[in-house]
């Protein structure tokens, strides 16, 4: 599977050229990208430095959730454009969620494990044929 990464490993800033944002506003401090646009709507960047070759590849992050307000998480096979691809999102204080956002409306697929607020994971999200699976920690959580 094709993989690209970013560890924000750089002085507080913008994201950054490997970047585009879809959504909200974004910065990056204490080696994190963070989501700073206050609402109740869906907020995405995009990693468009390497595009994957295929249809079959992961999104992984270390993320955490400072409430259930404000969720954090991966998502793959997404449109910029159209606001459609699965992701899995955790929401400190509630769960996991693998989901399905299809121009702009969501539909859970799968709910995960527990999302403590504050804490943080290492999620993996990958889509391999028409499996999508996603893991906490290491750990399978959902499909």
């Amino acid at each position: 599977m094709a993989s690209a990464s970013d560890s924000f490993e750089r002085a507080a800033s913008v994201l950054g050229a490997n970047w585009t944002v879809v959504s909200g506003s974004w910065t990056v401090a204490a080696s994190r990208a963070n989501q700073v646009t206050a609402g109740g709507s869906f907020r995405s960047a995009n990693y468009t430095a390497t595009g994957p070759a295929t249809n079959n590849y992961y999104s992984a992050a270390s993320m955490r959730s400072d409430g259930p307000a404000r969720g954090a998480g991966v998502r793959v096979r997404g449109s910029s454009t159209a606001q459609t691809d699965y992701r899995y999102v955790g929401y400190g204080g509630d769960s996991f969620y693998l989901s399905y956002l299809s121009a702009g409306t969501e539909t859970i697929l799968a709910t995960g494990g527990t999302c403590t607020s504050s804490t943080l994971y290492y999620i993996l999200l990958s889509a391999s044929g028409s499996a999508i699976s996603a893991s906490v920690n290491g750990a399978s959580d959902a499909t």
